[in-house]
């Protein structure tokens, strides 16, 4: 089976922009700045896909798609030729298999990918720390595989795992405000692998009631917070559990999460001039959680 698409993105984008330092409720003489950009920005977006059944059970696809994010305005910035920034283009190509086993007991998903991104827009911080914008990059790639599995060893249980590795990096990208290159860097908030393992079982206890539970651990390798990599999160994995009772107009449960109160940061930043600052993960909860349907 071949499919074949094509989209057409258009956007007008404009922006009314005035800007001027002041003292005492009254505007500095000579620090008014004002702009009125506009700017219109299409693209036309295609998309292949090829995907072949071998098997009822078994079927393998590729696929190519075009990616793109429109351009736009800074509201602050430095030099005025940052007042706009271009669009990010990219290109997406995936190999995969889907497959089913055992009278759908056993399910198996792989998939390969790799992204070529051209003009990434990235946001930067002014010196100033207080205030950011968005500038292009230049180039950078994102590769990778990730598998999942499904079995289902005996009726009403599911035993479920994943894992994705990805390989991320600048491949051209220096830092106009902070005259650094950041060639070879790996992109932020992209970890090197993810994980998770769960089991989940339920089972009739009367002809109208469930009992249910389920155990699952998220796994998450390193990563960065910033461009220059000097903000690294390292590996966590997160624990959480669900125990409850189910029926076709409510649902009560006992559940907890992160319960060996694993440390993590949920996002970091780093000001120029100040110690990098950091918000810390949701720590160990436990809570009850009733829903009712009518």
């Amino acid at each position: 089976m071949i499919t074949a698409g094509l989209r057409y993105d258009y956007e007008k984008k404009k922006m009314d922009l005035k800007k001027f330092m002041e003292m005492g409720g009254m505007a500095i003489p000579g620090t008014e700045f004002e702009a009125n950009p506009e700017e219109d920005f299409s693209e036309w977006l295609p998309k292949f896909v090829a995907a072949y059944r071998w098997i009822p059970n078994l079927m393998t696809y590729a696929s190519v798609t075009r990616g793109y994010r429109s351009g736009g305005f800074n509201e602050s910035f430095i030099n005025p030729s940052d007042i706009s920034f271009d669009p990010e283009y990219s290109w997406n190509y995936e190999l995969g298999l889907k497959s089913s086993w055992l009278d759908n007991r056993l399910i198996m998903n792989t998939a390969a990918f790799y992204i070529d991104w051209k003009d990434q827009q990235v946001i930067q911080l002014l010196p100033t720390g207080a205030e950011t914008f968005f500038q292009n990059a230049g180039e950078s790639h994102s590769q990778g595989f990730e598998v999942e599995m499904i079995a289902r060893p005996s009726t009403g249980l599911d035993l479920i795992a994943g894992f994705g590795y990805t390989d991320a990096k600048f491949d051209e990208y220096e830092d106009t405000i902070a005259g650094t290159d950041y060639k070879d860097n790996r992109t932020p908030l992209t970890p090197r692998y993810t994980y998770n393992l769960a089991a989940q079982y339920r089972h009739p206890l009367t002809g109208s009631i469930d009992i249910f539970g389920r155990v699952d651990v998220n796994g998450v390798g390193k990563s960065y917070w910033n461009d220059a990599n000097t903000l690294k999160q390292d590996p966590y994995e997160l624990v959480n559990a669900r125990l409850g009772f189910e029926t076709d107009h409510f649902e009560v449960y006992l559940w907890a999460k992160n319960i060996f109160d694993a440390e993590y940061e949920a996002i970091a930043f780093e000001f120029p001039g100040f110690p990098p600052l950091a918000q810390a993960g949701d720590p160990q909860i436990f809570g009850i959680t009733l829903t009712g349907r009518f």
